[in-house]
This record gives C-alpha cells, structure tokens and sequence, in this order.
C-alpha cells in the first residue's frame, strides 16, 4: 500500500512540474496572434499550429 501511494505522488508530483515547464510562446492570445509576434518564432511545426489556431480562431 505504501509502495502505491509513493508511486502516485512522485506521478502527480511530475504531471505539476511537467505542466509548468510548458512553453507558453504558441498560446493562442491576442498578442501572439499578431504578426509581428509570430513571425519572430523559430520556423517549426509549433509555429505553424499557432499561425493555424490563430487564422481559425
């Protein structure tokens, strides 16, 4: 039982750190949704699902 528990808090403990390490340069918001923005990212597949989200949205 205490073998479980550990390994659910090291789980949830890596989810929390894994979500916060995100790179928040391709959120879709208004200032990332303006050309000039976007234009300065690095050309890659991020980039265009960002240029995409932001054409649809």
């Amino acid at each position: 039982m205490k073998a479980k528990t550990i390994i659910l808090t090291l789980a949830a403990l890596a989810s929390v750190l894994l979500a916060g390490c995100s790179d928040d340069r391709y959120s879709v918001s208004d200032e990332h949704c303006k050309p000039e923005y976007w234009q300065q990212l690095p050309d890659n597949p991020e980039r265009a699902a960002l240029v995409e989200a932001c054409m649809t949205r």
